[in-house]
């Protein structure tokens, strides 16, 4: 029966730990005939351990999940309400990045830039959405039947399952979990819907996607010592947003660059699950 590790990796103190017994070590990674890395980094560190080099692909993450749905309905009634105003959706926020995401929205409104946006909040955990209303002025909110309304340049999406609605009119999105040290969400969800992400520094879950995506151009970084206070964030963000969206030509391209890695992605357990097939197959003879 051959043995394969799909979606391949190790954290830093995972690997070290391996390396203090390295006969256990060799005894385990040189089983496999295969191994899927999700990027050169834990290739290489699966070769140190044991690996044979010829065993290893490097293939990116297989925890991709289907692209978000589309509720038409809700994209209609949505879009309507928030008229000709540029959205930026910051999406699964946590507790703790809600100020940040509401200082950039009030920046982003500032009547002396004369910028039109509208800022939705969509909390990991919808019950957080009455805090974060109140905290941003009575912003309506979803789950009280509310919609976005031109009097607030804040909607808050306190409900489950309408990420793909809101992808689907976003013209750039803030990714939540990596403003606080959650470890970053899936940014390939964005990304399928062609979107410019941006991102803290905490996406140690995701660090391969995130730095793929990154190097085609569509993940934009607030690095960590600028994640000081709520303020200064939010400011950094606004700036951010405002430069993505000033340069057409760029969003065009990024926009292509998404969605080609996307795709991509999406066809990666195709090609594991046609490569475990060859190797059970060739064990078998």
């Amino acid at each position: 029966m051959p043995i394969v590790f799909a979606s391949s990796q190790l954290s830093r103190d995972a690997f070290l730990r391996w390396q203090r017994q390295p006969v256990m070590a060799k005894a385990v990674f040189s089983a496999p005939q295969h191994i899927f890395a999700v990027n050169e980094q834990q290739a290489s560190q699966f070769e140190t351990l044991g690996a044979d080099a010829a065993s290893i692909t490097v293939l990116g993450s297989l925890k991709l999940g289907s692209l978000a749905a589309v509720d038409p309905a809700l994209s209609k009634q949505l879009k309507t309400a928030i008229g000709s105003r540029h959205v930026l959706l910051a999406a699964s926020t946590h507790e703790g990045e809600d100020a940040s995401i509401i200082a950039a929205a009030n920046a982003l409104t500032d009547t002396e830039h004369g910028d039109n946006w509208l800022t939705i909040i969509a909390p990991r955990h919808p019950h957080r959405g009455a805090r974060i209303a109140a905290d941003s002025n009575h912003a309506p909110q979803r789950s009280r039947g509310q919609w976005p309304s031109p009097d607030h340049n804040i909607y808050i999406m306190d409900s489950f399952g309408e990420l793909g609605s809101l992808f689907s009119l976003a013209d750039l999105v803030v990714l939540g979990g990596a403003f606080a040290p959650k470890g970053g969400h899936n940014p390939l969800e964005p990304a399928a819907f062609g979107l410019p992400i941006i991102t803290g520094p905490h996406i140690f879950k995701n660090t391969a996607e995130f730095a793929g995506l990154r190097d085609a151009g569509v993940v934009f970084d607030i690095a960590e010592d600028a994640v000081t206070d709520a303020t200064a964030t939010g400011q950094q963000l606004a700036r951010l947003a405002r430069g993505i969206i000033d340069d057409k030509d760029k969003r065009r391209q990024i926009a292509a660059a998404a969605k080609t890695y996307a795709d991509t992605a999406a066809r990666r357990c195709e090609v594991a699950a046609k490569q475990i097939l060859d190797c059970t197959l060739l064990s078998n003879r």
